[in-house]
């Protein structure tokens, strides 16, 4: 009695065969791959090369050739690797972690030696995983190239989820939880959901509307193109925009404030007529008592400091400690100190010297004789300023 094709379900495409034709790959054997790459047992490419040998035997057998051993130059080409010996050294770890590439890319590949390798938690969570899996292709050309781990996990998690033959035809579709994903492939969630936006984009999958009960138990409802093809990866980019972004020139014509102007006919530092401000301070200004006099009297008027006399001495003393320590930024040093209160950086020497340029700027009196003037006008001060 002949057997009837099975009717589509909604969230199912059914053809005879995908665009590009199908390799049975067993189930376990592609959980096997990424548990030994998760392991440490294989790399990445060896994962890819894997994958690249069952497409490399399926072009053999077409062509019609006695078909001995894997191809290396075949597999470099279709993984895109630089050196074949990077191949033959994949193979080779393979052949290691009992996953021979030879065996893999059989006509119809043994289930049974993929399952006593896999791990008892990852088969629990893996209910069809002693089946084979009909992988598409030109999805397998597409992951043996394919660079992002997280990409080729989050594919083979679909086809293990929405890929079946039955009845002599193949079934794509079903739903996909990315919870799911990340904890039978060991990646982060928000990794899982980049990279499924990622094969979305392609086209490969289509994400169909699904109800919301449904949807926090079995995850969305995907369908899978079969009639796909990659994006050829030969393709030249696009040109460069003639619009892009560009480094804007100098203005001429802005009018800039003397001090930033960078003019070298500035007058003297003793001759400054810019009124100096704590937005705008420069080195001449920390150097000038009058100027930093000024400079006091604006952090004032912003509310940066109290005034006090000690206040004072601590101002002056901040552009002395920003004098003696500052290398790359004098100026940021000196606002950064009396902005944040950092008194107690400032030196025992570097408030005595403030103490002198006090006594100079207020009585005029030299720095090698201030005596009993200086002793009157501040008193006994702390060894540091606090």
């Amino acid at each position: 009695m002949p057997t009837t094709p099975p009717r589509p379900k909604p969230g199912r495409t059914i053809v005879n065969k995908p665009d590009g034709g199908f390799v049975f790959i067993p189930a376990a054997a592609l959980l096997c791959l990424w548990q030994g790459y998760r392991n440490g047992q294989l790399e990445f490419l060896d994962v890819r090369v894997a994958l690249a040998s069952c497409e490399a035997a399926q072009r053999v057998r077409l062509a019609g050739y006695a078909r001995t051993a894997v191809d290396a130059a075949l597999l470099c080409r279709l993984t895109a690797a630089t050196d074949t010996r990077r191949v033959r050294a994949a193979l080779r770890r393979l052949e290691q972690a009992g996953l021979s590439a030879e065996e893999l890319s059989g006509p119809r590949p043994s289930v049974q030696p993929y399952v006593r390798l896999l791990a008892s938690d990852t088969a629990a969570m893996v209910a069809n995983h002693r089946r084979r899996v009909p992988v598409p292709r030109r999805m397998l050309t597409f992951m043996a190239k394919c660079s992002r781990p997280a990409v080729v996990a989050v594919t083979l998690a679909h086809l293990l989820r929405g890929m079946y033959f039955r009845g002599g035809q193949c079934v794509g579709g079903g739903t996909c939880k990315a919870s799911w994903i990340a904890l039978v492939f060991a990646l982060d969630l928000r990794t899982v959901k980049g990279a499924r936006s990622a094969i979305v984009a392609l086209g490969w999958i289509t994400l169909e509307p699904t109800p919301q009960h449904l949807l926090n138990r079995y995850g969305p409802r995907f369908l899978i193109d079969m009639r796909w093809a990659a994006p050829d990866a030969r393709q030249r980019p696009p040109p460069a925009r003639e619009n892009a972004p560009r480094t804007p020139p100098p203005e001429k014509d802005r009018n800039l404030s003397l001090r930033r102007s960078g003019n070298q006919n500035r007058p003297a530092s003793g001759a400054l007529t810019v009124a100096p401000s704590m937005a705008d301070v420069t080195v001449p200004d920390l150097r000038n008592n009058a100027r930093l006099e000024a400079l006091y009297r604006d952090s004032l008027r912003r509310g940066m400091v109290r005034e006090s006399e000690s206040t004072r001495l601590a101002f002056f003393a901040a552009a002395e400690h920003a004098l003696a320590r500052g290398q790359r930024n004098v100026p940021g040093l000196f606002v950064a100190v009396v902005k944040r209160g950092l008194w107690s950086h400032i030196t025992q020497e570097e408030e005595d010297r403030a103490r002198r340029s006090l006594a100079r700027l207020d009585f005029g009196a030299d720095s090698l004789s201030l005596g009993r003037q200086t002793a009157e006008a501040f008193g006994a001060s702390p060894k540091r300023v606090t």
